[in-house]
Protein backbone atom coordinates (compact mmCIF):
# COMPACT_ATOMS: atom_id res chain seq x y z
CA UNK A 1 0.00 0.00 0.00
CA UNK A 2 1.11 3.50 -0.80
CA UNK A 3 1.02 5.95 2.05
CA UNK A 4 -0.76 9.14 1.12
CA UNK A 5 0.32 12.50 2.43
CA UNK A 6 -2.66 14.09 4.09
CA UNK A 7 -3.23 17.79 4.58
CA UNK A 8 -2.42 17.42 8.29
CA UNK A 9 0.92 15.78 7.47
CA UNK A 10 1.73 18.58 5.03
CA UNK A 11 0.92 21.30 7.60
CA UNK A 12 2.90 19.52 10.31
CA UNK A 13 5.98 19.16 8.07
CA UNK A 14 5.71 22.79 6.95
CA UNK A 15 5.53 24.06 10.55
CA UNK A 16 8.50 21.94 11.59
CA UNK A 17 10.61 23.19 8.66
CA UNK A 18 9.60 26.79 9.33
CA UNK A 19 10.53 26.49 13.01
CA UNK A 20 13.90 24.90 12.22
CA UNK A 21 14.67 27.68 9.71
CA UNK A 22 13.69 30.27 12.33
CA UNK A 23 16.00 28.73 14.94
CA UNK A 24 18.83 28.56 12.40
CA UNK A 25 18.33 32.20 11.42
CA UNK A 26 17.92 33.77 14.89
CA UNK A 27 19.52 31.18 17.16
CA UNK A 28 16.35 30.64 19.19
CA UNK A 29 12.63 30.23 18.54
CA UNK A 30 10.68 33.46 18.06
CA UNK A 31 7.40 33.94 19.92
CA UNK A 32 4.67 35.23 17.62
CA UNK A 33 1.85 35.32 20.18
CA UNK A 34 3.66 37.16 22.99
CA UNK A 35 1.97 40.40 24.05
CA UNK A 36 4.09 43.55 23.72
CA UNK A 37 4.67 45.15 27.12
CA UNK A 38 4.39 48.93 27.22
CA UNK A 39 7.40 50.87 28.50
CA UNK A 40 5.04 53.21 30.36
CA UNK A 41 3.72 50.47 32.65
CA UNK A 42 5.11 50.57 36.20
CA UNK A 43 7.50 47.66 36.64
CA UNK A 44 8.96 47.46 40.14
CA UNK A 45 11.20 44.50 39.32
CA UNK A 46 12.88 46.35 36.46
CA UNK A 47 13.32 49.53 38.52
CA UNK A 48 14.98 47.60 41.35
CA UNK A 49 17.30 45.87 38.88
CA UNK A 50 18.47 49.20 37.43
CA UNK A 51 18.97 50.63 40.94
CA UNK A 52 21.33 47.77 41.77
CA UNK A 53 23.49 48.66 38.77
CA UNK A 54 24.09 52.22 40.01
CA UNK A 55 27.49 52.77 41.67
CA UNK A 56 26.12 54.73 44.66
CA UNK A 57 23.31 52.35 45.54
CA UNK A 58 25.29 50.79 48.41
CA UNK A 59 26.01 54.20 49.94
CA UNK A 60 22.40 55.28 50.05
CA UNK A 61 21.31 52.88 52.75
CA UNK A 62 20.82 54.52 56.14
CA UNK A 63 23.43 52.43 57.91
CA UNK A 64 26.15 53.29 55.41
CA UNK A 65 25.29 56.99 55.57
CA UNK A 66 25.53 56.98 59.38
CA UNK A 67 28.90 55.23 59.25
CA UNK A 68 30.28 57.60 56.61
CA UNK A 69 29.40 60.83 58.50
CA UNK A 70 32.38 60.66 60.94
CA UNK A 71 34.71 59.92 58.03
CA UNK A 72 33.44 62.97 56.17
CA UNK A 73 33.97 65.13 59.27
CA UNK A 74 37.57 63.96 59.52
CA UNK A 75 38.17 64.71 55.87
CA UNK A 76 36.75 68.23 56.17
CA UNK A 77 38.99 69.18 59.13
Amino acid sequence: MKKRITQDDYIKANRKASREAEIEMYGHPIYHTRVHQSKKVYNRKKIKATDKKLPLSSCTSRQNVIQSVPVLRLLNQ
